[in-house]
């Protein structure tokens, strides 16, 4: 069912409900530059728990500040290493993804929490649609105001007691960008 049916008419910025016996409050969180308006809940423990559980999943390689690809990339290449007897292949990816341990999330990490948290008007919030989310993020990354909001809004998610401001946080995606850049590479060669 798609969302923009199911919401009541609200000319103003106030929680939006949606037309169902449980009336569940949605708060307007954003509008994009091409007109996608995006949602929250109101109470984030009414979140649906496919999407809690896709937070908590995608947060867990937050945690670990890799995303999920990278880190499986980076075992599969360990893992070929080693059969190949490449000691020295295996410690400096080793060595690389001890270093991301100092990073605080990566990029992809972020724009996928938020994915989650937060959905369009085309959105069933009730459901997960892979295709839907991919989509998302790709629109998110075409728009930098878009793309700004929603790492920051993640963040915050992730990080409550953070002291980093929108600027700090943006500066330290534009510098960790390099040090991504180079585990790709590293990865990339064999």
């Amino acid at each position: 069912m798609k969302l923009f049916r199911l919401f009541k008419r609200n000319k103003k910025n106030e929680p939006v409900s949606i037309d169902n016996s449980d009336d569940i409050q949605l708060i307007h969180i954003y509008t994009d530059s091409t007109g996608n308006k995006y949602y929250a809940y109101k109470n984030p423990v009414e979140l649906p728990a496919i999407r809690a559980l896709a937070i908590e999943r995608t947060t867990r390689f937050a945690g670990m500040y890799v995303s999920e690809p990278t880190l499986r990339e980076a075992i599969k290449q360990m893992k070929e290493a080693g059969n190949r007897q490449d000691i020295s292949k295996l410690f400096s990816i080793l060595q690389e993804l001890e270093y991301r341990l100092e990073y605080l999330s990566e990029e992809e990490t972020l724009l996928e929490i938020a994915s989650y948290y937060f959905f369009d008007q085309t959105e069933d919030p009730m459901t997960v649609i892979a295709d839907t989310i991919k989509a998302k993020i790709t629109r998110w990354k075409n728009d930098i105001e878009a793309m700004s909001f929603f790492l920051q809004s993640a963040f915050r998610l992730i990080q409550k007691h953070s002291q980093l401001s929108a600027d700090d946080l943006l500066m330290y995606l534009k510098e960790n960008e390099r040090h991504s850049r180079r585990l790709y590479d590293l990865l990339q060669t064999n």
